[in-house]
């Protein structure tokens, strides 16, 4: 999702904003919708019944469900929720077929994860995931020390005619050394109170194909030397930070949150560490 820094003034009492309806620094981000500049999945309509149109698109997420809606149990993963279409949409009679379509092709996956050949590139698991779109998200929830990922604002989508596919990204409060706690350790490579990522349902099974770990190295090992490298995510860090740096002052001085370390320039260094 598109992301920028802003700086809000809060004028609730109407008239010309001043100076002191200055409410500091905030992140807009879009939310994750479906769209053809967000999740590029068509449209599913409700006379979409039959293949190929009730194949795709489906956006859904592991997740806790929205209040006017409830969770549904797929693959032994008992917290997915409907994005789009909504659940009390894709509920009503008219377009059971729809949800059900879903719910068998899911099932169908964990059947064929769980099963004997699930390393057989063409009857395994692989035949219903996109694999080399779940080793980037789980690689990248690894890398943050993500507490909350895999199992909480997991968002997937599957595209007509396609594969389940992990994204996009979404929910890193908790990671890269936040005020958690859990994440204050980057050498640590599982869940230390959050989730254990190589043993998460799903997860722990596709770990068990050597092919799929190989897969996961070998991109692990492709992208420290290339977008998660020291230089390239330092260069990074001082780009994002240095949108700010002119505003911090200020964001300071309305909500009096120290920075760890003694100073803004401390708290950067402290992400550099980490």
């Amino acid at each position: 999702p598109r992301t920028r820094f802003v700086e809000v003034y809060l004028n609730t009492a109407g008239g010309a904003v001043q100076q002191g309806n200055y409410n500091g620094i905030y992140v807009i981000e879009e939310k994750i919708k479906r769209g053809s500049d967000r999740v590029d999945v068509d449209k599913l309509e409700p006379e979409h019944l039959r293949e190929p149109q009730v194949t795709g698109g489906y956006l859904f997420n592991i997740d806790r469900p929205d209040p006017n809606d409830s969770n549904f149990s797929a693959a032994g993963q008992g917290s997915l929720a409907w994005v789009d279409p909504k659940g009390p949409v894709v509920r009503m009679p008219a377009r059971d077929p729809q949800e059900q379509y879903l719910l068998r092709y899911i099932n169908s996956y964990g059947t064929a994860l769980n099963g004997v050949n699930f390393r057989d590139p063409v009857n395994g698991y692989a035949a219903y995931i996109d694999v080399p779109a779940a080793i980037d998200h789980h690689i990248l929830n690894v890398y943050a020390h993500n507490v909350d990922a895999l199992r909480l604002s997991t968002y997937l989508h599957k595209p007509r005619n396609g594969k389940i596919t992990f994204g996009p990204l979404w929910d890193f409060d908790r990671a890269l050394g936040s005020t958690d706690g859990r994440d204050a350790n980057p050498r640590i490579w599982y869940g230390s109170g959050g989730t254990d990522f190589f043993t998460y349902p799903w997860w722990s099974r596709m770990f068990q194909d050597i092919d799929f770990w190989q897969r996961w190295i070998d991109r692990w090992e492709d992208l420290r030397a290339t977008h998660l490298s020291h230089t390239n995510i330092y260069r990074l860090i001082d780009e994002l930070s240095g949108q700010v740096k002119n505003a911090q002052p200020g964001e300071f001085a309305k909500w009096r949150i120290s920075p760890r370390g003694g100073s803004y320039a401390a708290e950067i260094q402290r992400m550099k560490n980490y």
